[in-house]
């Protein structure tokens, strides 16, 4: 019957959903498994993680510094004298998008 088979075809999607759910799950355990043999130690995969949030907050441009300077004409962010330095040189686009920028356009940030 009609009720029988909508209820069936419930069960399917719902057994079809669990078994997604848990490939992902196996997926997500592979990966960290990946990284532990990587990495090795925990601790050496902290350490990686510290590494890749400081590159998000150093300046794309020089590598050196740390970003302290938005641009308000695209949002993008580097370190204020990379800004300055192009805008006194008359480089006044953005490093990231070429979005032309002037005095008023970049400030200070505090993160």
């Amino acid at each position: 019957s009609l009720s029988e088979q909508t209820r069936a075809s419930e069960e399917e999607a719902f057994k079809s959903r669990r078994v997604q759910e848990e490939c992902a799950s196996l997926r997500r355990k592979l990966e960290k498994e990946k990284k532990n043999v990587l990495y090795g130690a925990a601790d050496e995969i902290l350490l990686e993680e510290i590494k890749q949030y400081k590159a998000k907050l150093t300046c794309p441009c020089c590598n050196t510094r740390k970003k302290d300077a938005i641009l308000t004409k695209c949002f993008h962010v580097f370190c204020f004298e990379c800004l300055k330095t192009r805008y006194d040189t008359r480089q006044r686009k953005c490093p990231k998008c070429n979005a032309t920028f002037g005095n008023n356009d970049f400030h200070k940030i505090y993160l």
